[in-house]
């Protein structure tokens, strides 16, 4: 799995598992660029590992979020306490702006 899954449900994780967020990614290489070391950023987010997947998720012991390597979970750990984040809260209905497989804007049907 690529991309950034915050398990917040098993049924929430498997509808979202091609998410790539490359916005959080851009904004954390943006971040460090401008020499903040966002390793050192303090907050609840931290990596954590598990054997199949070593230092490729990022808790805060409430939320899991997995992404595609390690230096991105840390950067995205750091990004998270670095901007004050201390809870993710995922909508689990959340739909794109348009869908698509319809090619249906969103924003605009009632």
């Amino acid at each position: 799995m690529t991309g950034l899954t915050a398990r917040a449900s098993p049924e929430w994780q498997s509808s979202h598992e091609g998410y790539e967020p490359s916005v959080v990614y851009a904004l954390a290489a943006q971040v460090k660029a401008r020499g903040i070391d966002l390793a050192q950023a303090l907050g609840p987010w931290r990596t954590a590992g598990r054997r199949s997947r070593p230092g490729r998720i990022i808790t805060n012991e409430h939320t899991q979020v997995v992404v595609d390597s390690s230096e991105r979970a840390a950067d995205v750990a750091g990004l998270l306490n670095w901007c004050g984040v201390h809870d993710l809260n995922p909508v689990p209905e959340l739909l794109p702006l348009t869908d698509p497989s319809t090619g249906e804007n969103h924003a605009t049907a009632t």
